[in-house]
């Protein structure tokens, strides 16, 4: 009413907003429990130690990828031993046993976050636990990406519908009309980054791990002749579950997969 009045003015835009709150009819703005907000602080800087770790294994593989030298593991104990017998250049070797320190030193700030977010675990009251359980049931989901869900999305109970989930998630696909045509965009990348990385995620593994996501992922993938649309479409459809059982109380099963 305010955008589309023709008597526009800051006293008038004050008045009505006035008047809707006497009537009570402004919706109520949602803010995150403080327990929440204790966990997204975790969980996000977790996510911060994660990164400098990936990145670093991939520029210590590019080290190694140039002698033809990488291999699956190289940073297990055997797969060390290893690369001291690949004959790298002074250069490289100095770069390569930086990384490995830096590795050292990263992997012990992810063991004490890791701590630090299983002990936040244990002292979660009661709807909380169950959450955390009903997500476990999953079979895509681990106890990370749990603990995005239940820190970035908060009390499902907020939301009247799968659909405004995957909204806040940034899952849904924009789109643009003019002269009575619609034209679909690329998804909107709203709300949390992290959360929406880690649907995606998610849902990639769970395309390789159950026979039911697979089908149809390769169903949506050659409809639409894309694997980034396809894998989207199963996060959505993913994030629809998640909402679904936590909603019902119930942990998940093939009739929770064919309802996706």
């Amino acid at each position: 009413m305010i955008a589309e009045s023709t008597r526009k003015s800051d006293k008038l835009d004050a008045q009505i907003l006035a008047e809707f709150l006497a009537l009570d009819m402004i919706p109520e703005a949602h803010r995150p429990t403080p327990r929440q907000r204790e966990h997204r602080t975790l969980v996000r800087q977790r996510q911060r130690i994660q990164k400098p770790i990936t990145a670093a294994k991939n520029a210590a593989r590019r080290i190694l990828s140039h002698c033809n030298a990488d291999i699956p593991s190289p940073f297990s104990l055997a797969g060390r031993e290893y690369v001291q017998t690949v004959p790298l250049s002074r250069a490289d070797r100095f770069a390569f046993d930086q990384i490995i320190r830096q590795l050292a030193f990263l992997g012990e700030q992810l063991q004490e976050i890791d701590k630090e977010l299983a002990a936040f675990a244990k002292q979660a009251p009661e709807r909380e636990a169950q959450d955390r359980q009903i997500l476990l049931s999953i079979p895509a989901v681990g106890k990370v990406t749990a603990d995005v869900i239940v820190s970035e999305l908060g009390d499902v109970r907020w939301f009247s519908n799968a659909k405004k989930v995957a909204a806040y998630a940034g899952l849904v696909p924009g789109h643009r009309e003019s002269a009575g045509k619609r034209k679909d965009l690329h998804i909107e990348k709203t709300g949390s980054r992290l959360l929406r990385w880690t649907l995606v995620e998610a849902a990639w593994r769970l395309v390789q791990r159950n026979a039911h996501w697979q089908q149809t992922f390769e169903r949506i993938r050659q409809r639409t002749g894309h694997k980034k649309k396809a894998i989207i479409a199963i996060a959505r459809r993913l994030r629809g579950v998640m909402s679904a059982i936590l909603k019902s109380r119930q942990m998940y099963g093939p009739r929770s997969a064919a309802a996706a």
